[in-house]
């Protein structure tokens, strides 16, 4: 085992744990400001939103996991394409809950702010943690910029 497999793995532990850390302070967070504006209806919003995220972090962790090992020059495509996916999952979670609480405008408002806030949170820490990451594992090898060509 390389020392560049093992900061990788040790990169994904940390990401999980993070996340994990993450996601109970902003459920704490959250909940105690649905008690004190007694809007204790948004609790599900926050049982949703804090397994969608869950999910998403465990799978994400484990495909960049994956692609870091196996082939981290492909990290820029992956970053792109998990993007893309956790937007149209996040997008498909909030059709199907607002399916389900059709006949609860309020609540689902509150839903929609809560899982919003969720996600935008998640997403912000997993950009900053990654590129932070990236660079310092040198994935990627250095580019000269000031290189420049000449015919």
């Amino acid at each position: 085992m390389s020392t560049q497999d093992t900061t990788v793995k040790k990169t994904a532990a940390t990401y999980w744990k993070v996340s994990l850390w993450l996601l109970c302070g902003l459920s704490l967070i959250t909940i105690l400001i649905l008690r004190e504006t007694d809007r204790m209806s948004g609790l599900t919003a926050v049982v949703v939103a804090v397994i969608f995220n869950l999910l998403v972090a465990v799978v994400y962790g484990q495909c960049w996991l994956k692609t870091a090992q196996k082939s981290p020059m492909m990290l820029p495509k992956f970053y792109l394409v998990a993007s893309a996916l956790r937007l149209f999952a996040a997008a498909a979670t909030m059709l199907i809950y607002c399916v389900v609480l059709r006949s609860h405008t309020q609540d689902l408002k509150i839903a929609a702010i809560i899982f919003l806030v969720f996600y935008i949170v998640m997403l912000i820490f997993e950009t900053l943690f990654f590129v932070r990451k990236t660079k310092t594992l040198n994935i990627f090898p250095p580019t000269n910029e000031n290189n420049e060509q000449t015919s």
